[in-house]
């Protein structure tokens, strides 16, 4: 590492664990972005590099300076190692990192990420297990945020929905074989595994009426400044499908979304799968 570092600034590097090649990768960023100071830095092992920088510009240095700097990143890069050697802190930067800080659900990242790796093995033959997709957003949102103090009311829809989403599962004993993710704004989607077709839809229809149940109240700050309660009634919209070996990541994004878009136009506050729209 420290030779990898030589051109990059005065900061003596110290050899950690690590590939060869994430090495590099560190020192190349560093030297690209024009990074006065860089240390990289151990984060608990298996080969897991990080970097830390101070970028100055390109103005002159005073001695003072250069010392203080050389100081900050040493002392940084302890601390930031130390957290890292702790397993327990770890493992709870990697859920916070997985997960939307609104619904506690799945963030859109590991969406993707889970719905891609799907499509692959089913592709490669590699994974007999029947999985099945669904996407749905809240109906009328944006008059909900438009009507009540704009987004205050709104994420407290979100909020509730992802609440009742996660109570239906656990309620249901599925955390083996359902996982919910929020997919930004209104959006939602949820995966089922290891169920056949008719069962997921059994799945799927329970959800819609645990999520649009009964209205949530709330209290909202009128234009007169008076605080008024008022329910409002949630309804959502679904597309769903089974994973087909047929279908490459964007097929199958693409027939979820085409149900529920045709969800929308049919009235909203319903389910389209395959029965209902062949796609």
């Amino acid at each position: 590492v420290k030779d990898a570092f030589n051109n990059v600034g005065k900061v003596q590097m110290q050899e950690i664990n690590g590939k060869p090649e994430t090495r590099d990768a560190y020192a190349k960023f560093a030297k690209q972005a024009g990074l006065n100071f860089a240390c990289a830095i151990d984060l608990g092992g298996k080969h897991r590099v990080g970097l830390i920088a101070i970028d100055f510009g390109k103005r002159e240095l005073k001695e003072v300076e250069i010392k203080h700097a050389k100081e900050a990143l040493e002392v940084s890069a302890t601390l930031i190692g130390l957290l890292f050697s702790n397993e327990e802190w770890v493992n709870s930067l990697e859920v916070l990192s997985k997960t939307d800080g609104l619904t506690d659900l799945y963030n859109s990242r590991e969406y993707v990420e889970y719905l891609k790796k799907a499509v692959e093995e089913k592709r490669a033959n590699k994974t007999k297990e029947p999985i099945f997709v669904a996407e749905f957003d809240v109906d009328d949102f944006k008059q909900i945020n438009d009507k009540y103090e704009r987004h205050i009311v709104g994420d407290k829809v979100l909020k509730e929905i992802g609440e009742r989403i996660l109570n239906f599962i656990s309620f249901n004993k599925l955390q083996k074989s359902m996982y919910a993710f929020r997919r930004g704004g209104d959006e939602f989607a949820f995966l089922i595994k290891g169920k056949n077709r008719k069962e997921c839809r059994a799945i799927v229809s329970d959800l819609f009426k645990a999520v649009s149940k009964e209205p949530l109240e709330v209290i909202y700050v009128n234009d007169n400044g008076n605080k008024v309660k008022t329910n409002i009634s949630i309804t959502i919209s679904v597309g769903c499908g089974m994973l087909e070996r047929r279908h490459t990541y964007q097929d199958l994004r693409n027939t979820v979304d085409a149900r529920l878009y045709y969800a929308k136009r049919k009235g909203k506050n319903r389910i389209i799968g395959k029965e209902e729209h062949e796609v």
